[in-house]
């Protein structure tokens, strides 16, 4: 099984997704390099979605160490 992810970039207002599924999608695939994204979407994914990126992040920066949790 593969995925054209230049497809799904340019299909991503056309898959029915709400604002925060949207901004999720669209900033993972900016992370896979075939999609450009605002970093300000990240206002509009709900917690799970805005640590999965983060943990993202910090793995591609290469450093495991930085502690992803509640704010304080």
């Amino acid at each position: 099984m593969t995925c054209r992810w230049e497809g799904l970039a340019g299909r991503l207002y056309t898959l029915g997704l709400d604002e925060g599924e949207r901004a999720f999608l669209g900033l993972v695939l900016s992370l896979a390099g075939v999609h450009r994204s605002h970093l300000a979407a990240v206002r509009h994914l709900n917690e799970r979605r805005l640590q999965t990126v983060l943990q993202a992040l910090v793995r591609l920066a290469g450093n495991d160490r930085i502690a992803i949790g509640t704010r304080v």
